[in-house]
């Protein structure tokens, strides 16, 4: 390991590949369900799930990136940083989480409904029922994942 490596370079990498990961379950989701022969107004109600959930995950890359600099990553380069970003990491990191973990209660409410659709309908909702628990379940893992490396980052 070089000495210009930060000791913070393993959770935050770690965390843009968290971010990466539940940001390609939006994308596969969003992709998919133009296969599925859903009603309207489902399909637009996991669409607007969706289509939030990543517009927080690309507010959060950002905030990622100004975490980076907060953590002193990169002194030399003043651009990392938001011009109006606060100084203290925890702060930072307190935001990240709220937004992931209110964006994602909205996809595990979205599944609980599907699953309570496809109880009441039969089999005519069950690829729906398992694109969305899947891609849910490999977002709540890989938020899992960034929580833990947000505790390391929080404790250092």
């Amino acid at each position: 390991m070089s000495d210009d490596v930060s000791p913070f370079a393993e959770p935050v990498s770690s965390l843009y590949r968290c971010n990466d990961i539940m940001a390609q379950n939006v994308d596969y989701v969003l992709k998919e369900l133009r296969t599925l022969s859903l009603p309207k107004d489902l399909l637009t109600e996991i669409e607007t799930a969706f289509r939030d959930f990543g517009s927080t995950l690309y507010d959060v890359k950002k905030e990622i990136h100004n975490l980076e600099y907060e953590l002193g990553m990169h002194p030399s380069d003043g651009s990392f940083a938001s011009p109006d970003a606060d100084s203290d990491p925890k702060v930072t990191i307190g935001l990240i989480r709220n937004w992931v973990d209110s964006d994602a209660v909205k996809l595990d409410k979205m599944v609980r409904k599907l699953w309570a659709i496809s109880d009441q309908n039969g089999n005519q909702y069950v690829l729906a029922v398992a694109l969305v628990t899947e891609s849910v379940k490999n977002i709540l893992q890989a938020q899992a994942h960034a929580k833990r490396e947000l505790d390391r980052l929080a404790l250092r």
